[in-house]
């Protein structure tokens, strides 16, 4: 999505959420702007996405997968405890990776050792994960529990109701004019999600019950499984957490308010904990006006952990200046600009590019396929710059080069000079860019980029100390 695009979006977002009243309306008590907004934003960014094709799969099939996963639900509900813990965790699979010959979720696991150590115990949930994807030690796996919380509900009273106050009329009159096409499905999704938000919710209210815990800890807050587990948290009196998982910018609808209503949302986590100042100081101005939201700097528990590096063969043999691409999900999957610089310097640098963790295996194959036609199989490293940690590669990066990830500031934390290019990166890391841990290009082109890596390059590496979580819990 381009710069215009996603700024027009968030624009009529806040539009939408300053001019009609929507910090007070529920559906089933649930304050559902916020659902909405990150709705809005998800169905407009995928519609400027190229679609994925649908693999057909016979009704056997189906019948035969959802028998199958049936019976492994039951199975494991009889068989799973939950022992007291005082710290509750919850991530998704896109947020693990291997470490140390293990599975772990990159930002809790480190805490939850941290934990151990000071006798403090605590107990992690998978809320999502991939049929395929490998189990993880000691993990609650709530995908296969959840089913068991679902609500008998209806929400139609609710829905009518709504549909009579003549702001919400307004409201849904204007959302045919700014997004004609997520209007035409706006109740539908709004209905299912909060039917999958209750049921995570009536899930999080049995762990938080069982488990006594006083804090719960999530990362991307802006899920139904999250939303639902800040709803249990809030009704319990229990502190809900949501860890930075990525960027953080007024450019993500998630993050970005023009109206909250006294009190918070009762679907927004109770706490921020950030990574670096510049995220700390944008959300503290978001919620300015609402005290029972606190904002916190937590530094990234993942660069704590892999501060002591383990050392890695394949990274050990490069001679050349190392440049890290990161990788993010967008169309085109590489850009023209990009092959160029790789075909052009391909003597003088070392090319790596790390794939998003959502990239599917036809994404990967298409990438290759591109890498291979501009005779750049050879010349970029996909495989061990995908699996290996994010820091570990950072660590012997002489630049970091990516559009709007999150990486962008684990990258600069770690010291390594980092190119950001296109405008939806300029703009959400112009603090970064004026501090001069980064450089912005917003109309990029080859012959730019590689003046730049070479100024980059011969600027070398700065140092600082990370900020421990540590700081920021309360044991």
């Amino acid at each position: 999505m381009k710069f215009e695009k996603r700024k027009l979006i968030i624009d009529r977002i806040l539009f939408l959420e300053s001019s009609f009243p929507v910090d007070r309306w529920q559906i089933g008590g649930i304050q559902f702007w916020p659902i909405v907004k990150n709705h809005i934003f998800s169905f407009e960014f995928k519609s400027t996405s190229q679609k994925k094709a649908r693999q057909k799969v016979s009704a056997w099939r189906r019948w035969s997968r959802f028998l199958k996963w049936n019976i492994r639900a039951y199975l494991y509900n009889a068989k799973v405890s939950l022992k007291p813990s005082k710290f509750i965790f919850s991530g998704a699979h896109t947020h693990e990776v291997k470490w140390k010959a293990r599975l772990i979720n990159r930002y809790f696991s480190p805490m939850m050792e941290y934990l151990t150590s000071k006798h403090q115990s605590s107990t992690f949930i998978r809320y999502n994960r991939l049929e395929e994807s490998s189990p993880m030690e000691n993990a609650i796996e709530g995908k296969w529990l959840v089913d068991f919380y679902n609500p008998k509900v209806s929400f139609k009273k609710d829905w009518h109701a709504l549909m009579k106050d003549d702001d919400f009329y307004k409201f849904t009159e204007q959302l045919k004019d700014f997004f004609p096409s997520y209007s035409k499905v706006f109740r539908e999704k709004l209905i299912k999600a909060l039917h999958s938000i209750l049921a995570w919710k009536n899930f999080y209210s049995y762990v938080l019950k069982q488990t006594n815990a006083s804090t719960a800890f999530g990362l991307c807050y802006y899920s139904n499984e999250m939303f639902g587990m800040n709803l249990a948290a809030k009704e319990m009196g229990v502190k809900s957490i949501d860890m930075q998982h990525g960027t953080i910018s007024k450019l993500h609808p998630a993050y970005t308010f023009s109206k909250i209503p006294a009190g918070s949302y009762n679907v927004l986590p109770d706490e921020f904990w950030v990574w670096d100042e510049n995220t700390s100081s944008l959300l503290k101005e978001q919620f300015a006006s609402v005290p029972e939201i606190q904002v916190k700097l937590s530094g990234n528990p993942w660069l704590v952990e892999t501060n002591q590096m383990l050392r890695y063969p394949q990274l050990e043999k490069i001679s050349n200046p190392l440049i890290v691409y990161t990788h993010q999900p967008l169309r085109p999957p590489l850009d023209e600009y990009l092959l160029d610089v790789i075909l052009k310097t391909q003597s003088q640098y070392s090319w790596w590019i790390r794939l998003h963790p959502k990239t599917t295996e036809n994404e990967k194959c298409e990438i290759q396929k591109i890498l291979t036609q501009h005779q750049l199989c050879d010349v970029v490293e996909l495989n061990a710059a995908t699996d290996l940690p994010l820091p570990a590669l950072l660590s012997k990066a002489s630049v970091h080069i990516s559009k709007f990830s999150g990486s962008v500031i684990e990258s600069t934390l770690m010291g390594v000079p980092t190119l950001i290019l296109e405008e939806v990166g300029v703009q959400s890391f112009e603090e970064l860019i004026a501090d001069g841990k980064a450089v912005g290009i917003v109309q990029p082109d080859a012959d730019q980029i590689i003046q730049q890596l070479s100024l980059m390059i011969r600027s070398g590496r700065e140092t600082s100390a990370l900020i421990h979580f540590s700081n920021c819990l309360e044991l």
